[in-house]
């Protein structure tokens, strides 16, 4: 059975991989340098919405303009060079050798209250469903303080337990097509490969982090955001790393019910150079 472990002290890479491809979700309490993060972020969210909260800003803008600045900070973060290197500083902080390290990309993710804005979250799902890569950890926090209401939930009593997809089928390539089609008959792609079976009453752990906590889990966790009905937006932050020993040794964590047909390193760069990471050695 898979647990909880909260740290309050840098694991190493070998450390930290021994228990999150083991199924463990790792709480980094209190990271140095987060803060700074989580500063700078703060900063783009707030110069974008004009808003002294932006927690309530869906409740004062109207709905294009809010959906627009959700679309336009997302992208300030992605290309912000300065959260960058402070997120990086705080994973080295939190034991991560940046100098072997490769991640994708910084997401700031926005799940706004309300039911009709249910497609900002996302269901159930493993990463790996879409990536393949069994290597990779994913690292999770918070902007603005949350509670149970606006968190991630874990079903983790299906960490080795199968679940059918699809994985098979699913291709990034129909994604983007999809979001670059402008016409209203556009074909329903999910924008990450769903489960094929009801996970509705699925046992289910929350786990409530604040802002300068980092969490971290394997990718092959099957997870998904609690539906916000809390009255406040949830900001929070993610990217995933890989370490290009663990794909050349075959290190991670197992694959459970991945069925996608390529695997997709090319997905992540090298933290502090750029350069991509390679499949394993033939």
């Amino acid at each position: 059975m898979t647990g909880v472990h909260v740290c309050h002290d840098a694991l190493d890479d070998r450390q930290r991989g021994d228990r999150v491809f083991a199924g463990d979700l790792v709480i980094f309490a209190a990271v140095p340098g987060l803060g700074a993060f989580r500063d700078r972020v703060d900063q783009l969210v707030r110069d974008e919405f004009g808003t002294a909260n932006p927690e309530t800003a869906q409740f004062e803008l109207p709905r294009p303009a809010y959906t627009s600045a959700v679309r336009n900070v997302r992208q300030r973060v992605r290309a912000d060079t300065t959260a960058h290197g402070l997120l990086c500083a705080a994973l080295a902080n939190a034991g991560v050798d940046t100098s072997a390290a490769y991640w994708d990309w910084v997401h700031l993710r926005v799940l706004p209250h309300g039911s009709e804005h249910a497609s900002a979250g996302t269901g159930w799902h493993r990463d790996t469903w879409s990536s393949n890569v069994h290597a990779q950890t994913n690292w999770w926090t918070p902007i603005y303080p949350i509670t149970t209401g606006r968190a991630l939930r874990f079903a983790i009593e299906h960490w080795s337990e199968p679940v059918a997809n699809t994985s098979d089928d699913w291709s990034p390539r129909a994604v983007k097509a999809q979001q670059h089609n402008e016409s209203s008959e556009r074909t329903a792609v999910p924008v990450i490969p769903e489960p094929l079976t009801d996970l509705r009453h699925v046992r289910e752990l929350c786990v409530v982090v604040q802002p300068g906590d980092l969490l971290c889990f394997s990718g092959t966790h099957l997870h998904a955001s609690v539906p916000n009905e809390s009255g406040l937006a949830r900001f929070s932050v993610e990217v995933r790393t890989v370490h290009q020993a663990d794909i050349d040794t075959g290190r991670g964590a197992p694959n459970i019910d991945s069925h996608a047909p390529s695997t997709r390193y090319r997905w992540f760069h090298h933290v502090e150079h750029g350069t991509p990471v390679t499949g394993p050695a033939a």
